[in-house]
């Protein structure tokens, strides 16, 4: 009996064995699986790494292209400044030249007044022409003026 009782212990053994390495091969091809998964997700975790580094590299190049962009729009703002006030500064010559041109306007007006109301003879309606030459010619001599003065402007 002895050796059926060690037959069986041995086939109880070797039952118990064969078990272990089941669940050992089981274990392994988890682990495996694990193994791959793990991979997997490594190979995914580089991806998304490399996707955020072009994404960092593409948000840097935005910002460079937006920061240029920026100093170019602080240059054409200093220009439109300096634009602005060469503007204003023409604009108040020609104002005053307006005013001027006014007064020259309203002092002929009180002028052709005073003579109307005292013109009596051929005489004077020859001195009342001579004067209105006279002060046509100075008129025409300082519009030159405001137009060369309107040029010199322009020029600069």
């Amino acid at each position: 009996m002895k050796d059926r009782d060690r037959i069986s212990n041995l086939e109880e053994l070797i039952a118990d064995m064969l078990l272990r390495l089941d669940r050992l091969e089981d274990g392994q091809v988890r682990l495996e699986n694990g193994q791959a998964r793990l991979e997997i997700g490594q190979a995914r975790l580089e991806n998304g790494q490399e996707r955020l580094e072009n994404g960092q590299e593409q948000l840097e190049d935005g910002y460079k292209h937006t920061s240029s962009k920026l100093d170019r729009m602080e240059g054409l703002m200093g220009k439109l400044i300096e634009n602005q006030m060469e503007l204003s500064d023409r604009q108040g010559g020609f104002q005053e030249a307006l005013l001027d041109i006014i007064k020259v306007i309203r002092k002929n007006s009180t002028d052709i007044e005073v003579i109307k109301d005292t013109m009596v003879t051929k005489d004077t309606l020859a001195h009342f022409m001579e004067a209105m030459m006279n002060r046509f010619d100075r008129f025409d001599a300082r519009f030159e003026g405001i137009e060369q003065d309107i040029d010199i402007l322009k020029l600069r």
